[in-house]
């Protein structure tokens, strides 16, 4: 938990712990398709739903423990309500998708990447980094409309700037695809394609981009 507030590590773990089992994910729908990348494979694709404890009035105060003069109890302010978030607060759905794969010996599938779904689900507990995120895109100029999207493409064009601006040019193409996938896209999946991109992009960062 950030704001420097001290907290029992232990206790933090359980609350952490007991709003990963509340969470009740339940398959929504799964589609077979053809594995373009293995000859005669299937994959399936396997849409869910989870409940997570609703932080929209937590996000304010996660904002006010962030300044530079916020007091020790505007800090716990925040952690408290953060706290009583998890433990008792309002649950909402937040819905993701993973891959699942069959296995060719003993007919059963298996998940490529089960991250996609507990990361799902630990992002929407603790979200903190989409939304210092999108506090800094508030400042980026709107390319798609989705903050996480255009703070990826302010970065990634300042980096590129300094380091090998011979290569804005792949920025420029980057930044027309996005925004066309932003034409037909939702928000939610233009933000999950975005985070995709964003390691890949801070591969080719270096200390000068600091």
């Amino acid at each position: 938990m950030p704001t420097g507030a001290k907290v029992d590590a232990a206790a933090t773990e359980a609350l952490y712990a007991k709003a990963l089992r509340d969470s009740k994910c339940r398959a929504t729908q799964s589609v077979i398709e053809d594995n373009e990348y293995v000859e005669d494979q299937k994959l399936a694709r396997i849409s869910f739903s989870c409940q997570v404890p609703n932080l929209d009035k937590v996000r304010p105060l996660f904002a006010a423990s962030l300044a530079a003069d916020a007091s020790p109890a505007v800090r716990k302010q925040f952690t408290d309500a953060y706290t009583q978030a998890l433990q008792t607060g309002v649950r909402v759905p937040v819905r993701g998708t993973y891959t699942q794969y069959p296995d060719k010996y003993n007919g059963y599938w298996y998940s490529g990447n089960f991250d996609d779904l507990v990361g799902t689900v630990a992002g929407a507990l603790a979200p903190f980094e989409d939304w210092m995120q999108d506090a800094q895109a508030a400042s980026a100029p709107k390319v798609t409309g989705v903050p996480g999207c255009d703070l990826l493409l302010q970065q990634h064009r300042a980096c590129v700037a300094k380091i090998a601006p011979e290569q804005l040019s792949g920025v420029d193409a980057m930044a027309e695809e996005l925004k066309a996938k932003a034409q037909v896209q939702s928000a939610e999946e233009m933000t999950q394609e975005c985070k995709a991109l964003r390691p890949i992009a801070e591969m080719m960062w270096t200390d000068a981009c600091a």
